[in-house]
């Protein structure tokens, strides 16, 4: 696990917009399994009606993460930034 910390690590530093798209994929995928796999356990006489906080949590926490990344990744001035900041605007 220490090795693919370094290397995730090694990747945010090379490849920071590269690194923000797999963030925030990461975190759509987890808020989809938790929410996916608390329907199926309902579905099979389950007690569990409410996905797990926790789970939920650490999703959107990747999600957020991923779009801050995504942000900073981009050049300022850039068309991309631009179109960025259009759908992402500041406060």
């Amino acid at each position: 696990m220490v090795v693919l910390g370094v290397a995730l690590y090694v990747l945010s530093r090379t490849f920071p917009l590269l690194f923000g798209l797999i963030e925030i994929l990461v975190g759509i995928g987890g808020v989809i399994y938790t929410f996916y796999t608390s329907l199926q356990g309902l579905n099979k006489g389950g007690y569990e009606m409410l996905p797990d906080p926790i789970q939920i949590a650490v999703a959107i926490y990747f999600l957020v993460q991923g779009l801050k990344d995504t942000s900073d990744a981009f050049d300022p001035g850039a068309r991309t930034r631009r179109v960025w900041d259009k759908i992402f605007p500041s406060a």
